[in-house]
């Protein structure tokens, strides 16, 4: 049978094409023979009129309605700066490269002139940036109840549940004495504000060295990881295969030491990810790749030895050698596209070649 589409949303009529407009600007310059070399592009990307779902009496039926006017501005720098520092010197030359890209993205519009819209766990609101985390702010722990605050002889609550001991002092932002969806902040952003690369080629005599770092700051992540073992009690109740406990469950891959200890068995659910308790800063500085090589034709036995060869280059390689950050979990670079942790992305494990490579 044929059934409307109630659960993904009413796509209406006169939905029309979403487009964008572009705009760089770029200049590029070389000096000393090309021995020198930078470029620098600014950009501004209007996406308009794209299409998301807006809320819908309930009556309707559907989850919501997909409707055109979403607008997101993306605005940008992209750098390069690189050169052959010391071509030309037989015994010794480095050739470097680095590039930068900063960019900033706010939402511009909205359908229906909306100034914000709630999408799951998300809220868009206009002249923010779309991938802002909305979050609870957690101020630590209530260790008695005489902490709580109490007004008109009510203690505090989050969402009509009475906040007790062991409980989580998230921050009532507008003092209503209840904590609700109202007192969740915008903060952070799931994508970098600032990312590039650094790339290296260096020969001495015989011996040649490349090697590149990829970095990426400004941004931050919610890390679920840790938010799923600590809410063991809500997680292992449902009748879900994610409540299925890994092979790996014993492993420690989170901070103990970051999270208080709250109350597991509390009804307001203590170790909801949705809280700024769990945003983890994520810039990091990775050695991507590092090669050593030599040509062993250089050695006066070898070469009379090999004389058909022009060259026999022996060389070891290893790629995801050491990452530099302050994440706590294990690769903040495995984070999903929505800014969440989970720990099940597949890890970018270090590997080493070593080989050879005969020129006859």
């Amino acid at each position: 049978g044929l059934s409307r589409p109630y659960n993904s949303g009413w796509m209406g009529y006169g939905i029309e094409w979403p487009y964008s407009d572009q705009l760089n600007l770029g200049v590029e310059s070389s000096w000393l023979n090309d021995r020198l070399f930078a470029n620098l592009t600014l950009y501004n990307k209007e996406d308009k009129n794209q299409i998301t779902v807006i809320p819908v009496p309930s009556e309707y039926g559907y989850t919501g309605q997909h409707k055109n006017g979403l607008s997101v501005r993306n605005r940008g720098v992209e750098l390069g700066l690189g050169g052959s520092i010391f071509s030309d010197n037989r015994n010794f030359q480095w050739k470097t490269a680095l590039n930068i890209t900063a960019n900033r993205n706010s939402l511009t519009a909205l359908p229906n002139g909306l100034d914000e819209l709630i999408i799951g766990d998300r809220k868009l609101k206009i002249g923010h940036s779309i991938d802002q985390f909305w979050l609870y702010e957690n101020q630590g722990i209530y260790q008695d109840v005489a902490e709580i605050p109490v007004e008109d002889g009510r203690r505090l609550a989050f969402e009509g549940v009475y906040l007790n001991a062991g409980d989580p002092k998230w921050k009532d932002i507008n003092q209503d004495a209840q904590i609700d969806q109202d007192d969740k902040v915008l903060i952070g952003q799931a994508t970098p504000k600032i990312f590039g690369g650094w790339n290296n080629q260096i020969r001495y005599k015989n011996f040649d060295m490349t090697f590149q770092f990829y970095f990426a700051a400004g941004h931050k992540l919610l890390n679920n990881r840790a938010a799923t073992r600590y809410d063991f009690i809500n997680n292992e109740s449902n009748n879900t295969i994610q409540s299925v406990r890994e092979i790996f469950h014993w492993q420690q891959d989170i901070d103990i030491d970051k999270y208080p200890t709250y109350n597991p068995w509390s009804a307001v659910v203590p170790y909801r990810v949705e809280q700024d308790l769990f945003l983890e800063d994520a810039s990091f500085v990775k050695l991507r790749t590092l090669t050593l090589g030599y040509d062993l034709c250089g050695i006066d036995g070898i070469r009379k030895a090999m004389k058909t060869a022009r060259r026999a280059y022996i060389y070891v390689s290893g790629n995801n050698l050491h990452t530099w950050t302050k994440f706590s979990g294990v690769d903040p670079e495995l984070t999903e596209f929505n800014g969440y942790y989970t720990g099940y992305g597949l890890p970018l494990a270090p590997t080493y070649t070593l080989g050879i490579k005969l020129d006859l």
